[in-house]
């Protein structure tokens, strides 16, 4: 599979509602096509090596990503790669969930996490310094 075959064959609403684009416009069309009028060149790239490194190693791949569209989204998002009967692979199937709420929850845990980490040293100079 060249680069110039990657398309999209199927999209769900969802997917269509995060790349801000109707289903005529994208499916079936081109990566490279898409580039630049319909999705932003970055993220054409990006999305195409990630497809590219799970064609070439004909295994099934899993990443958590940040995605910034209309807006910012976190997907955990895994590729399985389909093989013809010669083994060589001829379509990607992939599945991705949104998980940014979670991500989001994680980075307020984190925030409060460092603030009491700081107070934490604060006592600690207080207490080394009261002794």
């Amino acid at each position: 599979m060249e680069d110039d075959e990657l398309c999209y064959t199927i999209l769900n609403d969802t997917a269509l509602k995060i790349v801000n684009v109707s289903k005529d416009v994208i499916i079936g069309k081109p990566f490279k096509q898409l580039a630049g009028s319909l999705l932003p060149q970055a993220f054409v790239d990006h999305v195409s090596a990630r497809y590219r490194s799970c064609i070439n190693s004909k295994k099934t791949i899993e990443y958590i990503e940040k995605v910034e569209t209309i807006r910012t989204f976190w997907f955990q998002t895994t590729l399985y790669p389909i093989a013809d009967s010669q083994g060589d692979v001829s379509m990607l199937v992939g599945t991705a969930t949104d998980i940014t709420e979670l991500k989001i929850v994680e980075e307020k845990l984190e925030k409060i996490r460092n603030f009491w980490k700081v107070w934490l040293i604060i006592l600690c100079a207080v207490c080394i310094f009261l002794i």
